[in-house]
């Protein structure tokens, strides 16, 4: 079942003034105000749903209800969801058709592009001033999976010929790989990772003859690092200590 959040932008209709109602046309004018909306249970757990926070900017396409969409009147770009807007020369007494469209920073569009998105009002309730709102449910992305991070040395690394960086999860091991000697600062990547979830990283190092050459112990919080897969956001890069004679 996905989970999605509610953007609603409550909006005002106002009557023109009388002596201009033929030729001004109504308007409509409003804000945006942000409501997550606490959705159903999540069971995918690869999955997690945009929220109100992640709106960067709308777009707002306007067209009449007895009419297709390809018939657009109207189309606002960089609205800014906390900025009043205002939608002018409309008809009274006439059915219109709003589909709001979700950018987040980068410009990706976020919302889930369905009829959630299409909200419809009649200027007929101009004589009521009554207030709209315009909904638009947020999409769910992919939940990545992936943290990465660097060895940090303590001590002498010249006799290190390979580090083993080992993940795990509960004590159980997940998976290892290995660095050379000559790039312990190369950034590594940990992937598949479920969120929510908090994982051990154990590095340990030989010499060229196979023979240890670390002063780690399991527990010891120079050599183990711990973290929890967040799925509000980007993982911050990791350190994952290695201590040397």
């Amino acid at each position: 079942m996905t989970a999605w959040a509610l953007l609603g932008l409550a909006c005002s209709v106002l009557p023109p003034a009388a002596t201009s109602a033929r030729s001004a046309g109504v308007s409509v004018q409003g804000v945006a105000h942000l409501s997550p909306s606490a959705g159903a249970p999540r069971r995918l757990m690869a999955y997690v749903p945009y929220t109100a926070t992640d709106v960067d900017h709308l777009e707002a396409s306007i067209w009449r209800a007895d009419q297709s969409e390809a018939t657009l009147l109207d189309t606002q770009f960089n609205l800014d969801p906390a900025t009043p807007i205002v939608i002018t020369n409309l008809k009274q007494h006439t059915d219109y058709r709003v589909r709001l469209k979700a950018f987040d920073g980068s410009g990706a569009r976020i919302d889930n592009q369905g009829p959630e998105c299409v909200s419809e009002f009649s200027t007929g309730q101009v004589d009521a001033t009554g207030t709209l709102t315009f909904g638009v449910r947020l999409a769910d992305r992919v939940f990545p999976g992936v943290a990465s991070g660097t060895i940090v040395v303590t001590g002498d690394a010249s006799a290190v010929a390979t580090a083993t960086v080992a993940l795990r999860h509960q004590g159980a091991l997940l998976d290892q790989l290995e660095v050379s000697g000559g790039n312990l600062g190369t950034v590594i990547e940990l992937s598949h990772l479920k969120r929510d979830r908090e994982y051990e990283v154990l590095v340990t190092a030989v010499d060229a003859a196979g023979h240890p050459v670390d002063d780690c112990e399991a527990a010891t919080p120079a050599c183990l690092a711990t973290f929890t897969m967040d799925p509000s956001g980007p993982m911050a890069p990791l350190s994952f200590g290695l201590r040397l004679p």
